[in-house]
């Protein structure tokens, strides 16, 4: 982890393992006792994903380090978006809203095909869709109001880059 202010949320990758390995935890339950035998390979699989079912749900429901701000700019250090290091000159704009319980904020970017490529293929296949959708906008569920929203408003706004800031 880089040296900066480190920011905390709730992680979007722990989320998104616990809805895989529930569906593939169904899966292999339903093969594992689909004939008269016991399928052993299924219901080795239902076990390890069961495994990886409950560590994953208890590791999203923790609080995490997102990203941290620093004199360079954002360290993404959330397994959902593992961009490493994002310059302020990378960024268009930060948007700030409300939810029911957490503030969110948003980062758009000036050009995301070449932050893109620092992905990993594979996360290039999955994340690409979800970024196309979001315009290319990624965003991270924050833990609660405090200074976290402030440090991220005045880092961007010390660096020119526009804060649009919809917080009721």
């Amino acid at each position: 982890m880089s040296d900066g202010t480190p920011i905390y949320g709730i992680s979007r990758g722990y989320r998104g393992l616990t809805v895989v390995s529930f569906l593939a935890l169904v899966v292999s339950i339903t093969l594992a006792f689909q004939s008269s035998k016991l399928n052993i390979v299924a219901a080795i699989g239902a076990l390890a994903f069961g495994a990886l079912f409950g560590y994953s749900s208890v590791r999203s429901r923790r609080r995490h380090v997102l990203f941290t701000i620093g004199a360079e700019g954002l360290t993404f250090v959330d397994p959902a978006v593992p961009l490493g290091i994002v310059r302020w000159d990378e960024f268009q704009s930060v948007r700030i809203f409300a939810t029911t319980a957490h503030p969110v904020v948003g980062f758009a970017l000036r050009s995301p095909t070449q932050v893109r490529k620092r992905l990993p293929m594979l996360m290039r296949l999955t994340v690409g869709p979800f970024w196309s959708i979001h315009e290319y906008a990624f965003t991270f569920q924050l833990d609660n109001l405090d200074d976290q929203v402030a440090s991220i408003s005045s880092a961007a706004g010390k660096h020119g880059i526009p804060v649009i800031s919809e917080l009721v």
